[in-house]
């Protein structure tokens, strides 16, 4: 089973929008504070450390122990390790950041996201740049909380520029990037609550932030691909139902019951699947 770290899959796979690809195999990258750049997969440079790369990537997991686990799991899994087995959850540093950027990620696509969190993330402190790319901090709560709502329409984000001013504003109500922090150390379940007393913050993104930004294996997203996925290999017979928020919830306890601290990964591996290959089997059902 491949166990090489695939880098590009894990930048370009949903969870994160802050890298840039300015030339070749080049990648210019922003976690937080800290910046990577990367080179075939390999980090190159930073203002952080090797070890904060490697945390980030987790790339001091045993993954041939992993997909061995996930196998005797749920032996059907086995040909997406075969293909995806070099894709990580990243464990990012910043959960303000990975909670608005997820945001932007409503009802949105990737061409969008990336210019709409990037946007967003102008407004922090400037650590440095990197091939002519001015690279900064992401910007505290307190500082969302203060933007112009019409300055972010102008820049393309819809509804969005109330959605993140709104939240922004119950965070600094609440205790800003502190209470954001103390999220992390609270149990999924606590954690997934308090996210969604958030405005505008429902079931899938509080599981994307769960995931993504506070490191909670258990949360498993259930976006269109998800299901996709879930209906294709587990829920045959729902092939022709609505996702309904009660049938999302069935799917993603199913996949904590059977995968445990696994279920987050196996859901970015069928992410990654169904993200890769749907306009081919789209053409292919028509057909």
């Amino acid at each position: 089973m491949s166990t090489e770290f695939d880098f590009q899959l894990c930048v370009e796979g949903g969870q994160t929008f802050r890298w840039l690809n300015p030339r070749d195999s080049l990648w210019v990258g922003v976690d937080g504070n800290r910046w990577y750049v990367v080179e075939n997969g390999n980090m190159i440079r930073t203002n952080a450390s090797n070890a904060a790369f490697r945390e980030l990537f987790d790339l001091d997991r045993p993954w041939s122990q992993v997909h061995n686990d996930i196998c005797l799991l749920g032996p059907e899994i086995e040909p997406l390790i075969r293909k995806y087995g070099g894709v990580r959850v990243l464990k990012q540093s910043n959960p303000v950041e990975t909670l608005f950027t997820f945001l932007c990620t409503a009802n949105n696509h990737l061409g969008r996201i990336g210019p709409m969190v990037r946007h967003l993330a102008s407004f922090g402190e400037r650590i440095g740049e990197v091939e002519d790319i001015e690279l900064t901090a992401f910007p505290t709560v307190d500082v969302l909380a203060e933007l112009n709502p019409g300055g972010l329409r102008e820049k393309g984000f819809g509804y969005r520029s109330e959605t993140i001013l709104a939240c922004a504003r119950e965070l600094k109500r609440r205790g800003g990037d502190d209470y954001v922090a103390t999220l992390k150390s609270c149990d999924y379940l606590s954690a997934i609550e308090q996210l969604k007393s958030l405005p505008f913050i429902g079931q899938k993104l509080a599981d994307c932030i769960s995931l993504f930004g506070l490191h909670h294996s258990i949360a498993v997203p259930v976006d269109t691909h998800i299901w996709q996925m879930a209906v294709r290999y587990y829920f045959h017979d729902w092939a022709a139902m609505t996702a309904t928020e009660k049938r999302k919830a069935i799917v993603a306890e199913f996949f904590r019951e059977r995968f445990g601290q696994h279920a987050g990964y196996v859901q970015q591996l069928m992410f990654c699947d169904n993200m890769l290959n749907w306009r081919h089997r789209k053409r292919t059902e028509v057909s």
